[in-house]
């Protein structure tokens, strides 16, 4: 997605927001949204405000342990990416595949992250 896309899609969640601060999805959303255009910042505070107001959110957190991973929080990205997948054991494969492939992009142990080993 562009900078464009990306500028106008926060500009509605916004919209969303105000119209309905306690929206969970549009705060993930615009959270995802946020982290894509590297704002970490602003990205936790939406993921972190949409799992306050729905903490069974499974994709906050995988998106959550997302942002912490890139700012080399792996002992916080473990916990969000342990939560996710228990929350959702439906999803199991998908979300292993993305904590995957943000562990390649990020050179970090993927079991580490996963299991509750914690060796980081």
């Amino acid at each position: 997605m562009g900078k464009g896309h990306l500028d106008a899609a926060i500009r509605d969640f916004d919209a969303a927001i105000r119209l309905k601060p306690a929206y969970s999805l549009a705060l993930y959303n615009r959270g995802c949204s946020l982290m894509m255009k590297g704002n970490a910042a602003g990205a936790l505070e939406d993921l972190d405000n949409a799992i306050r107001i729905d903490p069974a959110f499974a994709r906050a957190y995988l998106s959550r342990g997302l942002v912490h991973l890139s700012a080399s929080r792996p002992e916080q990205a473990s916990i969000d990416f342990k939560t996710a997948l228990r929350l959702a054991p439906a999803l199991s494969r998908t979300l292993r595949e993305q904590i995957a492939d943000a562990c390649r992009k990020e050179s970090c142990d993927f079991e580490s992250l996963t299991s509750g080993r914690g060796n980081f």
